[in-house]
């Protein structure tokens, strides 16, 4: 441990007043609370780490080698400081290889003062409980906060989905939500992004596929079977035609009339030209059922698979 009065601080101005400390001379023994795993001596004064590049230097004084410092442990020419620690743990230790135990070095170093002194000591809290914990929030906590039934105050309002949000925040979500839900829940048209229906999903229900097929005329009341190519779920267009008043005009679309699934069970009437009928995820088999004149000439069923 130091033991350099500390006189590195000034009083009026509270602040440190390093010196540049050159050609200290240290001998390598074994470090004491080690029990014979490390050895190297401690320095003078704590040396301040004030700029990226270390100015703590070491020299073999017998022929002025320069050891280089390293952050673990130091091999052959190395040696490793707490210069790096934060303040509490920068005593001013330093450790070099056992080879060299007994050898003279020379220490070049900024110094802020002892390590035992009360200025150093305020130093170190005011690191602490001023720097680390006010590090604008960047530095992260290694455990749980424990706020043991204490209130988190002047919390500003979340943003990220990871920031937390204040009592402001989750009073507003409750106005505009409600305590409770009573009555029926509206759902508006689906035309627009963020509506409760998922469009996505839904649109991927739509295969799109289109099966077409014709019949022939249908005398009043006779049926024809239509087969769907496959099951599923369809919307099925009809679109009976008359022959046209001239000799090669097309067909006119006609009134089709009831129709119903396979077993005689009926699912609507179209009332229009070209109208659409029925859907069904049950069959693929259906029957239509002419019963009104005049007799058609031909029935044109288009069916599209939706689902």
């Amino acid at each position: 441990m130091a033991k350099t009065a500390n006189l590195r601080w000034d009083p009026i101005e509270k602040k440190f007043l390093y010196e540049n400390i050159v050609d200290e001379l240290k001998t390598v023994v074994e470090i004491p609370e080690s029990k014979g795993k490390y050895f190297g001596f401690r320095l003078d004064e704590v040396p301040e780490k004030r700029t990226p590049t270390s100015t703590l230097k070491i020299f073999r004084d017998e022929d002025d080698q320069e050891f280089t410092e390293v952050l673990g442990l130091p091999g052959p020419q190395q040696f490793f400081s707490n210069y790096h620690e934060p303040p509490w743990d920068r005593d001013g230790l330093i450790i070099i290889p056992s080879s060299q135990v007994g050898k003279v070095f020379r220490c070049t170093y900024e110094g802020m003062g002892s390590t035992n002194s009360f200025e150093n000591q305020l130093y170190v809290q005011e690191i602490v409980f001023e720097t680390l914990l006010k590090l604008n929030g960047s530095r992260p906590m290694e455990g749980d906060l424990n706020m043991d039934l204490h209130k988190l105050i002047n919390l500003g309002a979340g943003i990220l989905p990871t920031d937390a949000v204040n009592r402001s925040q989750l009073d507003t979500k409750v106005s505009k939500s409600g305590d409770s839900m009573s009555g029926p829940l509206t759902i508006p048209n689906p035309s627009a992004a963020g509506h409760a229906v998922n469009l996505s999903t839904l649109n991927s229900r739509f295969s799109g596929r289109t099966f077409w097929t014709t019949i022939p005329g249908l005398d009043i009341d006779q049926e024809a079977i239509v087969n769907l190519p496959e099951t599923g779920t369809w919307m099925v267009f009809f679109i009976w035609c008359v022959p046209a008043n001239g000799a090669g005009a097309p067909p006119v679309p006609w009134f089709s009339e009831t129709a119903y699934w396979t077993g005689s069970t009926l699912f609507g009437t179209i009332t229009r030209p070209g109208g659409a009928i029925g859907i069904t995820d049950v069959t693929n088999t259906f029957r239509i059922k002419k019963s009104k004149f005049p007799p058609e000439v031909v029935c044109a069923v288009s069916a599209t698979k939706i689902g």
